[in-house]
């Protein structure tokens, strides 16, 4: 486990909630700042219900629609 304190691993990455109300873009560009590399989380697997959103009513994923055409991305790829 290389995490940082109070991150969760998880298949090999590292999650951390925040409990600060942002919208999605300020979400994002705070992950970039907090620490180089992050970014919203990604779901990998079709219907995967990641253990890091459990208890968290609310949470903002990183798949966007960059280009305003449906052609959504994650934002870590």
């Amino acid at each position: 486990n290389n995490c940082p304190q109070d991150w969760l691993p998880m298949n090999g990455l590292c999650y951390k909630i925040f409990d600060e109300l942002k919208a999605w873009k300020d979400a994002e560009m705070f992950c970039r700042k907090y620490k180089p590399g992050c970014h919203l989380a990604s779901i990998i697997l079709y219907g995967e219900s990641p253990e890091w959103a459990e208890g968290h009513s609310e949470v903002w994923l990183g798949l966007w629609d960059k280009k305003k055409d449906f052609s959504w991305e994650w934002t870590d790829r």
